[in-house]
């Protein structure tokens, strides 16, 4: 190899495929970073639950110290099993309806009733595993933003049935919450951890409604159905991405989302996974936590 060719191939790059196993580069797009990861089904089964959720426990943690993110969690409607969860746990997590809406789609209000009535006919494509009375899969496509802050406890109960958005924010000042005015050295002492975790969550609760996301998701993803009186009563807006928007859609909107929220994580049916988009080059870390987890012998089956 003369210095020519030594020279190309340092400005090559490095392929890393099977470094990021078992998450996917979608390397020929330059707009953002997008991963994505093989789901069996949904709802998953327990081994890739259980790395998932071992994945995102140091994800979340890395985004938080590392990069200054906070998540928020929303879970669609029309996805049952969280439906009748959610609605079990509403005083536990404070739920809140606004929408999620497919790039540039229309802003539907009631129940597609004339699709409901197509699907049953002879020869109709009924949804698997179909309540004939239920008409949640025909309405639109409302979401949960889980208000109270328990993240974790939230994916344990939520993840793997194929509903949940994960949107990581840059910190805002109006919802920063004051400092407690005891130490955790006494709230241990007194033994009330846990009540102090709830009353915490109850505070970052109240403080995450001033949050400027709220309108400003409504500006950016609402567009084109600003003079619609149901648009007015939407509390936010959040995008509902299949891995193809990120190819379709202009550079400069994929940007602008980003913007807004630096790192996108959606449970995909559509394609058959989970997808992580991000706004910066985080794939360095991404291959250290990836790393470590091999080495204390995570194994994501994807059989």
């Amino acid at each position: 190899m003369n210095d020519h060719e030594r020279f190309e191939s340092r400005l090559s790059p490095i392929d890393r495929s099977k470094e990021l196993l078992p998450w996917r580069r979608a390397t020929e797009l330059t707009a953002c970073n997008l991963y994505w990861l093989p789901i069996k089904s949904f709802r998953a089964p327990k081994q890739q639950l259980d790395w998932l959720q071992e994945f995102l426990d140091r994800w979340i943690d890395f985004l938080a110290e590392k990069q200054g993110l906070r998540v928020e969690i929303f879970a669609q409607f029309k996805t049952l099993p969280i439906k009748d969860t959610i609605c079990n746990r509403a005083f536990d997590w404070l739920p809140h309806i606004g929408l999620s809406r497919r790039p540039n789609a229309p802003l539907q209000k009631l129940p597609d009733a004339q699709k409901m009535l197509d699907d049953f006919q002879p020869g109709g494509k009924l949804p698997e595993k179909i309540d004939p009375f239920d008409p949640t899969p025909y309405m639109p496509d409302l979401v949960y933003w889980l208000v109270l802050k328990k993240q974790k406890e939230q994916r344990e109960e939520l993840l793997g049935e194929g509903g949940l958005t994960l949107l990581f924010l840059p910190p805002s000042e109006e919802t920063e919450v004051p400092e407690m005015p005891i130490s955790e050295e006494m709230i241990k002492s007194m033994g009330m951890e846990k009540q102090m975790e709830d009353s915490m969550a109850q505070t970052k609760g109240m403080y995450a409604m001033k949050d400027p996301f709220l309108k400003e998701s409504k500006e950016l993803f609402g567009e084109g159905l600003e003079r619609d009186i149901y648009f007015e009563g939407l509390p936010f807006i959040i995008p509902l991405l299949q891995s193809q928007d990120f190819f379709k859609e202009p550079e400069e909107d994929v940007g602008q989302w980003l913007e807004m929220f630096p790192v996108y994580l959606r449970e995909s049916p559509e394609d058959e996974g989970i997808l992580l988009a991000t706004a910066e080059d985080l794939e360095e870390n991404l291959l250290g936590i990836l790393k470590a987890m091999r080495e204390e012998e995570w194994t994501y089956p994807e059989v």
